[in-house]
């Protein structure tokens, strides 16, 4: 029997943790429980459990410090976080550290389920994990192992009425749609068999080559699927396991449709789902605070152009980096909303939108079905943040910036000094620096640059003047140095352009 160790500074969090699941049932022993991390570091150093499930915020050691030191003691033991809303910046550290999965308070009996059959080495035998056991999928008709292949489908109702039906009405649409796809079958000649667990149904099917056996799993669940449709108006979701060349491999094939199945958040709004091999990460962790990074960047300086861009980015490396973990994936994204309001915060710019309430939008974010869905909400929300600010800085934009920007619009071909700009509203060089860049987005000399390229974009397009007379008359006393600063703007030199 596995062996774990419960860790949190709240004692209400571990007495809940002990009677969310049966614990015997899935062959874990609770070896002991720990208010603080230098009691659960004890514990971890005496016991060697197979699983720590640790608050990642205690009094002593923190999560993280624990998961270290497991790490360099290399203690062969698995950890789960478990943390509130605001913890959530943990999450990049503890993915970091190898932790087993992360989960936000308050935890759901299948969250917890799933993050322990991440957490062991091998999958949990059938008697632990509630699954068929081998030998009830051994009936004498089956095949000697070797002779075919066989593919798992777990097939799951998840239409809004059967959510939110009483237990019986539940047994009741299973029970029916177990019956639907029995009679389906009847007249089918191929090896098959439908199982119920724990109000799961599971379809087995058998066939010698590989290939046609996909192509049948492919039909039939497609079938399956109208059927269920047409006869009870339920939504089908079928998870496809990866196929399996013997009996031997079939709770495997199990494991793997069950684990497709809690996953399908991250898959596409589909019926039918299959088998991904998702442990090739193509983006790391730096990856993805980088491009959160740029989003952040691409909302303060409003560009609208390339926030859309940044925020396709940072959800494109998301969905790779926490495949599998719901709760980080929405605690990043929250993490990148909270981020973007205290960098706005730094530059004392306070937005109504940003005013949200944690454990709300939370909520809402926890009832969005997929993936895809994520992905709009996230869109959405930086899409009103960016509007509010935008409307924001026009709001606040101040009269001695409309005058500097008229002289500087007016004067470009002069050697216009920031000295000369303080002047002109009588304030100081420095205030005036800091105060254009926040309200325009650019310093001065950037700004000044800008409009002498506008003009020399003109002139180049519509007058006889040569280059070199462009050049003095925006007010570049360098012909050379004008070249490279138009070439940077444009991609073409100033003589390629005019040409």
């Amino acid at each position: 029997m596995l062996k774990a160790i419960l860790a949190d500074d709240e004692p209400v969090i571990v007495k809940g943790l002990t009677r969310l699941i049966d614990w015997k049932q899935k062959g874990i022993q609770i070896a002991g429980s720990a208010s603080d991390g230098n009691r659960a570091l004890e514990l971890v150093r005496t016991i060697k459990p197979d699983i720590l499930i640790s608050d990642i915020n205690m009094p002593g050691h923190t999560g993280i410090e624990l998961l270290k030191i497991i790490n360099s003691e290399q203690i062969p033991t698995r950890v789960i976080f478990i943390s509130g809303f605001h913890e959530f910046e943990y999450a990049h550290a503890a993915l970091k550290y190898g932790a087993v999965d992360y989960l936000l308070k308050p935890i759901s009996e299948s969250q917890l389920e799933s993050a322990l059959l991440k957490a062991v080495d091998k999958p949990f035998n059938s008697e632990k994990t509630g699954l068929p056991e081998p030998e009830a999928l051994s009936p004498p008709q089956l095949p000697d192992s070797g002779q075919g292949f066989y593919s798992v489908i777990q097939l799951c109702i998840e239409s809004q009425d059967f959510t939110e039906s009483t237990e019986g009405e539940k047994d009741i649409i299973t029970f029916s749609t177990a019956n639907l796809i029995r009679d389906y079958f009847s007249d089918k000649e191929l090896t098959h068999w439908i199982l119920e667990r724990d109000s799961r149904l599971f379809l087995l099917l058998f066939h010698s080559q590989e290939k046609h056996l996909e192509l049948l799993v492919e039909r039939h669940v497609y079938q399956i699927i109208r059927l269920i449709k047409e006869s009870l108006n339920q939504r089908l979701i079928a998870a496809v396991g990866k196929t399996v060349d013997s009996s031997e491999n079939l709770e495997k094939a199990f494991l793997c449709s069950q684990q497709i199945m809690e996953n399908r958040f991250f898959y596409s709004d589909e019926n039918i789902l299959y088998y991904k091999d998702t442990r090739a990460k193509r983006y790391s962790l730096d990856d993805l605070y980088n491009r959160q990074q740029k989003l952040i960047e691409s909302v303060v300086k409003y560009s609208p152009d390339k926030t859309g861009e940044t925020i396709n980015s940072y959800l494109t490396a998301l969905r790779d980096v926490t495949f599998g973990n719901k709760e980080a994936t929405i605690s990043f994204c929250l993490g990148a909303m909270v981020s973007l309001k205290k960098t706005l915060e730094t530059e004392e710019i306070h937005l109504n939108v940003l005013d949200f309430d944690d454990q709300k939008v939370l909520n809402e974010a926890y009832k969005l079905r997929s993936y895809m869905d994520l992905d709009q909400w996230f869109h959405s929300q930086l899409e009103i943040i960016s509007g509010e600010y935008q409307a924001y800085r026009e709001s606040r934009t101040h009269p001695e910036i409309d005058k500097i920007k008229k002289y500087i619009e007016n004067h470009y071909s002069d050697n216009i000094r920031l000295q000369d700009l303080a002047d002109l509203v009588f304030l100081h060089p420095n205030y005036i620096s800091g105060h254009f860049k926040k309200f325009t987005g650019k310093n001065f000399k950037d700004y000044l640059t800008d409009v002498r390229m506008a003009e020399a974009e003109k002139l180049l397009t519509a007058s006889d003047l040569k280059v070199y007379e462009v050049a003095e008359h925006v007010g570049f006393t360098d012909y050379r140095h004008f070249s490279e600063v138009f070439k940077k703007k444009f991609g073409v030199s100033p003589r390629k352009f005019k040409t």
